[in-house]
């Protein structure tokens, strides 16, 4: 009982290794990801405020 307690134990600390591996290394891409996302977000809103509206052109 008390091998089979240390195997599982040893087995699920390398999984959690191997999670927090695959974590760390694709996290730089979703921080780029996400960042582009905002911006482009953020250039549509605000080319959509550029104009006037419509009853202030003509006084």
């Amino acid at each position: 009982m008390k091998k089979m307690f240390i195997a599982a134990s040893a087995v699920g600390a390398a999984i959690a290794g191997l999670v927090l591996y695959y974590q760390r290394k694709n996290k730089p891409e979703n921080k780029m990801i996400d960042a582009a996302k905002d911006a482009y977000q953020t250039i549509n809103n605000g080319l959509g405020n550029l104009e006037r509206p419509a009853h202030h052109t003509m006084g």
